[in-house]
Parts: structure tokens; sequence; C-alpha cells
């Protein structure tokens, strides 16, 4: 016999709810398309004003495809400060141009707050922009970074090394 009470209030499809996890609720990881999008914003964004400072500094030299190592390590702290200086007011809120653009935020993974701007740079930004410039390895190590967002938690190299995840922006524990 079937057991449906056809007068029963209707159960809400919960599919499309956040998970329970913790304490709290658990807010919904950014899609993989999602990060490359805000990725390859972020790229616009601070790719125009670094050209310009390394043009205008004479350390861009469209003649010599190879640099040498010290041109390569002045022109990697370069890019560093142009991203700080491009990125910092967005870093306050776990966002950067990109993340900002796309409705994503970086967030801690135990707390699901975002870190403060010094923790976001040192820890998920600075160690792998350092290790990119070392030759050989650098590319291989950046490459393995960026290839752990296909793991279960979607998380990247530097989103485990900072302890954290990128979340959508828009959610909030009492929705």
């Amino acid at each position: 016999m079937n057991d449906i009470n056809p007068y029963q209030a209707p159960v809400e499809d919960q599919t499309n709810q956040p998970s329970f996890h913790g304490d709290g609720l658990e807010p919904p990881l950014a899609s993989r398309g999602s990060r490359l999008g805000a990725a390859i914003i972020d790229g616009f964004a601070l790719t125009i004003p670094n050209f310009a400072i390394l043009i205008a500094l004479g350390l861009l030299d469209f003649d010599n495809p190879e640099p040498d190592f010290i041109n390569t390590i002045i022109t990697s702290l370069i890019g560093l400060v142009v991203f700080a200086a491009v990125q910092w007011y967005f870093l306050q809120s776990g966002q950067t141009v990109g993340k900002r653009a796309l409705g994503l935020r970086m967030v801690d993974v135990n707390s699901n707050e975002p870190p403060s701007a010094g923790h976001l740079f040192a820890l998920r930004y600075l160690p792998f922009s350092l290790l990119a410039v070392i030759p050989a390895v650098g590319p291989l190590i950046s490459l393995v970074n960026v290839l752990w967002i296909f793991g279960s938690e979607q998380r990247c190299l530097h989103d485990r090394m900072a302890n954290t995840k990128v979340v959508m922006a828009g959610w909030s524990p009492t929705e």
C-alpha cells in the first residue's frame, strides 16, 4: 500500500541548499570556471599597469626575448608591488578585482571569514610568485599549484598554504 499522504505539507527540495558543516552552514564553493574567469580578469588588471611601469623604467626589452636572471627578479618584484597596489583595497574584503567582478570571495577554511589582506598577500600570493621565477622548476611549480583545483575540495596549493577557499561572495550563514 502507498503510505504517501496527499494532504501532507510540501517538502522543500534540499538538493541546491548549502550543506551543514561543523557548527554552521558551509558557503557554496566557487566553480572552477568562475575562478578561471577571475584569474583572467586579474591578469588584465595587472598587465596594463605592470607593462607601463616596466616600459617607463626601460626594463622591458622586446628585442631580447631571453632576459637575464637579475632582470627577471627585478621585474618580478615590480610585479609584486603592482599587484599589491592594484589589489590591496579589494583584498581587505577577501577579493581581488576579478573575484569582485564575478562575485567570489576568499575565506578562511575554518571560520568562513575573509582573512586579512596581509595574510592573503603573505601566504597566498607571495610564496608562489617567488617560486615562479626559479628557472626550470618555477613554471612546473606554478602548473602543479593550479592543477590542485581539480581535487575534491577545489583548492589550489596556494589556497592550502593560506588555509583559504574561494566561495560565492553573496553567501551568508543567516540565509
